[in-house]
């Protein structure tokens, strides 16, 4: 009896209350009838920032024409609320207010909207209107739920920037080293005169001495010799034909030339050795000097090497000859010319034309290269061995990014200059995520290569994981400058800064990327964003979830359960996440998703 007392006073308390407001009671009693309507439905964070817009809608004969209105949405969290901007409403016969008006008769709308900072703890929140009413006294119309919040997807970004390794300069294709010597000749002649001048100059003949002996030992070696050639000339005097025929005829003396010496060099190893001519080796070596085919090249008359010769003399007149040269095409004209420059000629005769009257020797042979198993091999065993080339181009003969970590940190000790290895040492640790790390080998990478596109790059993804974006943005501008394609990872900055369409165009490059993805569905695009998410080679937990979120948002629950349950296979943390993600606020009742969330 008591109790059933009490709350017949307290009944009564409020009725009288209300009827002592006049107008106001109506407005509580009516409080209900006022509509709202929120944008967005549930609230989302984009760029760290919360946007609303509330709008609402007054009935008719609701609005007392002496009161106004305070309207405060305030959006309540775990740890916290925050009060959004107030909007007042008054009454048509309001003097002097500040408020929106409403006219009791016909009603009215109004609007508010306003901007908060995301903060930790407002991904499960509930935008809350508190509004009160004055007319002489004030009351508390009532408090209304407006809407959930807050979706945090596009904080969702993915470490999956373009990183770049700086690449090996190692030239794999066959190197040829050359060996070359010379046999002169007298003049007007292809006979072998061993006393003239050339021939007996020291340096002539151990250059002689030096081609055979090299043959002799390449081929002992076994390494391959690619060709042979021989190219004679004849010094630019006389008839145009005969030097033709004389030159060819010089070619032919030079081989045979060639073919004694090489035999001369077989019999003298043997002679060292005390070797016979039946000795296999001995045999071996002359039956391979049988086999050879020296490509024969008759040049004709030397007006290039007359040229370089005259060039690098001490006549005097020198300028005159090589403009005679140049100017006077007709060959037999410009040797007249030079001869009647009788005293200048003299000196041609004996100083330049000698050394024209040749045969040269050439032997092109093919340098031995390590195979990639020996590189390999030996730039885990033995680095010091490699040269720098060899070593960068050993680390990508492996998929093995401990064994590419050990070549290069090999490469840093050895080579101490080489910015490349240094870079290299950050990128395989940034693949770990030791970013600490890495940022110090990329500094070191920084002082010895400045202005380096591929190490600005690679610094900014440094800065952006460690949400110094604006660092970030900084360090892919230069290396934008640098000519560093950069487009990638500022599109993952657009996405930061909440320009969704901007970072679709900037990644537009790149396909099967998870913050494509990402900004694909922030654009409002869910099914492009599951088709790039879905051509991903390795998926993560994270490449799941955010496919789980395209099936919420395409309200298709099959493509949500099946994705969300192999996101939590991956990663158990996901399974708290998603039980407060209003992603999947449509979806809580779902009993696949309870089962799965639970």
């Amino acid at each position: 009896m008591r109790r059933l007392n009490v709350k017949l006073l307290g009944s009564l308390m409020i009725i009288a209350f209300l009827t002592s407001c006049g107008g106001l009671g109506k407005m509580v009693t009516n409080y209900p009838t006022v509509k709202y309507e929120v944008e967005p439905k549930v609230l989302e964070t984009h760029a760290d920032k919360v946007s609303v817009t509330i709008k609402g809608t007054i009935p008719p004969k609701y609005f007392e024409k002496k009161a106004y209105v305070e309207f405060t949405p305030i959006l309540k969290y775990e740890g916290g609320e925050v009060a959004l901007k107030t909007l007042i409403l008054q009454g048509e016969g309001v003097k002097d207010g500040k408020g929106t008006v409403v006219n009791k008769a016909a009603g009215g709308k109004f609007s508010v909207s306003d901007v908060i900072d995301f903060k930790k703890g407002m991904e499960k929140a509930e935008l809350i209107g508190s509004a009160k009413a004055t007319l002489k006294k004030t009351v508390e119309l009532g408090q209304a739920k407006l809407a959930d919040g807050v979706i945090y997807t596009s904080k969702r970004i993915g470490k999956d920037e373009e990183l770049v390794m700086a690449n090996h300069n190692y030239d794999n294709s066959e190197k040829i080293m050359s060996q070359k010597a010379n046999l002169f000749f007298p003049y007007s002649l292809a006979t072998i005169n061993m006393n003239l001048p050339h021939n007996k100059d020291k340096a002539n003949q151990e250059a002689i001495k030096a081609f055979f002996e090299k043959y002799l030992s390449v081929t002992k070696e076994g390494l391959k010799i690619k060709n042979f050639g021989i190219s004679a000339w004849a010094s630019p005097e006389g008839e145009v034909q005969y030097n033709e025929n004389l030159s060819e005829s010089r070619a032919k003396t030079g081989n045979k030339f060639f073919i004694d010496e090489m035999k001369k060099a077989v019999n003298n190893y043997a002679k060292q050795n005390k070797k016979k001519a039946k000795d296999p080796e001995i045999k071996a070596l002359m039956d391979d000097i049988s086999k050879i085919e020296a490509n024969l090249s008759a040049k004709g008359e030397d007006w290039e090497g007359f040229m370089n010769a005259v060039n690098n003399s001490e006549i005097k007149d020198k300028s005159i000859i090589i403009n005679i040269v140049n100017a006077q095409k007709d060959v037999k004209q410009r040797e007249q010319e030079i001869r009647n420059m009788a005293v200048i000629y003299k000196e041609i005769e004996v100083g330049i034309l000698p050394a024209l009257r040749r045969a040269e020797f050439s032997m092109n042979i093919v340098q031995p290269k390590k195979t990639n198993e020996e590189m390999l091999m030996l730039a885990t065993t033995k680095p010091d061995t490699l040269d720098l080339e060899e070593l960068h181009y050993a680390a990508s003969l492996t998929n093995d990014n401990s064994v590419k970590m050990n070549i290069f940190k090999s490469t840093s000790n050895l080579f101490p200059q080489d910015w490349r290895a240094f870079n290299n040492i950050a990128y395989l640790l940034l693949k770990q995520g030791n970013i600490e790390e890495a940022a110090s080998f990329l500094d070191k990478a920084n002082t010895l290569s400045s202005n380096n596109g591929i190490v600005l790059n690679n610094l900014g993804v440094v800065a952006a994981w460690k949400k110094d974006y604006k660092n970030a943005k900084l360090y892919y501008e230069q290396a934008q400058q640098a000519k560093q394609d950069v487009s990638y990872n500022m599109g993952v900055l657009s996405i930061v800064g909440g320009d969704y369409k901007n970072a679709v165009s900037s990644m537009s490059s790149k396909s099967c990327k998870y913050n494509l993805a990402l900004a694909q569905l922030l654009s409002g695009d869910p099914k492009t964003a599951s088709s790039t998410l879905d051509c991903i080679a390795e998926k993560d937990a994270l490449t799941f979830y955010l496919n789980a979120v395209c099936g919420a948002r395409l309200n298709d629950s099959n493509m949500l359960i099946t994705n969300l349950k192999k996101s939590i296979q991956k990663d158990v943390s996901f399974r708290s996440q998603a039980a407060d993600d209003r992603e999947f606020l449509n979806f809580f009742e779902n009993a696949d998703f309870k089962g799965l969330v639970k």
